[in-house]
């Protein structure tokens, strides 16, 4: 699913500032490409590991702020048009 949007693939954690953040996706439908990118803490992550590897997916509640992410991603989102290289850090 690599063209299946922003956020369809999971990665390793990447650096922004001083902190180790895990990409994921929100999605309203359970379909991941079809989703918001989230960027949780490496505590945060954790907590939903164990229910990620067994499901496949967690269902919450998110709260947190919009963020830019760094200008080095800026190529994963060249290929979308109106998209905003912005994902919500929880």
């Amino acid at each position: 699913m690599l063209d299946g949007g922003v956020g369809s693939i999971r990665l390793q954690p990447i650096e922004i500032g001083y902190e180790s953040v895990y990409l994921m996706t929100a999605s309203s439908t359970g379909t991941c490409h079809e989703g918001f990118p989230v960027g949780l803490s490496q505590e945060l992550y954790g907590q939903c590991y164990d229910e990620i590897f067994q499901r496949g997916c967690v269902v919450r509640s998110l709260i947190g702020k919009l963020r830019f992410l760094p200008k080095k991603f800026s190529d994963v989102y060249r290929a979308y048009r109106e998209v905003p290289e912005l994902y919500l850090h929880v």
